[in-house]
């Protein structure tokens, strides 16, 4: 008896076909922040503008891996961003820059909700402080009072003033239109998008990137967090973060993490036991390094090449003519 085949569904696509498919982008709740610079944020501009003006017809901006939910057409289709999520959200950002100067362009589609369009199409699972940062961006209004020197925010603000720049200058120069037609159509990526049920921790073990290395401390915070029921996990990953950090003393990260505690009340004793009422998070102000969970350590973003390499500890790939991958 032959054992069914899980295959990855292998796509080239474009922000054209995401528009098309009515897709959101989720960024999971465990994900790393976003963390490209100003210049390399600019770096892909130029490359995309190069690409262009030598008549290149695709640019190619690398791999996605992605697990889909709901249906094609319907209001709560969308991908799983578990590898790649940093180009796609600079794409995001590049689209979002380019809608304050042509807010009825195609590319502007790609940075407003299907359905919805004074929301933004990228969704965080629990960052929620972020969805509203961005969605005041869409809107032109100014957006809440938030530290920008938090890592999570810094990086999008950065990313958005660069992508802001760069388009207003090719404005001026002329061919904005060409440009925001060539993003919308010509840019490209492969998304390879794991079948439903697929084993996410073997996955993991088979996955090797050129993106960012994960400490095994990254594994065992992602295995532990997931013991936690869900409204309680904030709370521990901003409890882990001051236990990590060790660059500074332990009580000045206590104070940084949970700045409403009363720490006059506070003494060896009472923190040798895990108490709600004492540990509140300010979801206002965004954590620094999110947790990650088994689902997101799957692809470590690969920056520099934007290269996915599967090798085989457990499982088997192989590539077939209709650009199915065979899993076994």
């Amino acid at each position: 008896m032959n054992t069914p085949v899980s295959r990855v569904e292998t796509r080239v696509q474009k922000i054209s076909d995401m528009c098309a498919e009515n897709a959101l982008l989720e960024i999971p709740c465990y994900q790393r922040p976003y963390v490209w610079p100003a210049r390399d944020v600019e770096k892909i501009l130029q490359d995309i503008r190069q690409a262009m003006e030598r008549g290149q017809k695709q640019y190619f901006i690398g791999t996605l891996i992605t697990a889909s939910h709901g249906h094609k057409g319907g209001h709560h289709f969308g991908y799983e961003l578990i590898d790649g999520q940093q180009r796609m959200t600079t794409l995001f950002l590049i689209a979002l820059a380019y809608s304050a100067l042509e807010p009825d362009s195609a590319l502007a589609q790609f940075a407003r909700r299907p359905g919805d369009a004074s929301d933004i199409r990228l969704n965080f699972a629990i960052r929620e402080q972020v969805q509203d940062l961005l969605r005041s961006w869409l809107n032109g209004v100014l957006p809440p009072a938030l530290s920008i020197e938090d890592p999570y925010v810094k990086c999008l603000v950065t990313g958005l003033d660069a992508a802001s720049a760069f388009l207003t200058a090719q404005k001026e120069r002329g061919g904005l239109e060409a440009f925001g037609n060539y993003l919308f159509n010509c840019v490209q990526w492969v998304n390879n998008i794991v079948p439903p049920g697929t084993d996410l921790n073997q996955l993991f073990t088979a996955l090797n990137t050129n993106g960012v290395q994960l400490e095994a401390s990254d594994i065992l915070k992602a295995r532990l967090l997931e013991m936690v029921p869900a409204r309680q996990r904030m709370s521990y990953d901003a409890i882990w973060q001051a236990c990590e950090n060790m660059d500074v003393f332990f009580e000045d990260n206590l104070r940084q993490v949970f700045p409403d505690a009363d720490w006059q009340d506070y003494n060896y004793h009472a923190l040798k036991k895990y108490k709600a009422a004492k540990f509140k998070i300010d979801e206002s102000n965004p954590i620094s390094t999110p947790a990650l969970g088994i689902q997101d350590i799957l692809a470590i973003q690969a920056v520099q090449d934007g290269s996915t390499r599967l090798y085989q500890p457990l499982i088997a790939i192989t590539y077939e003519p209709n650009c199915a991958v065979r899993l076994t």
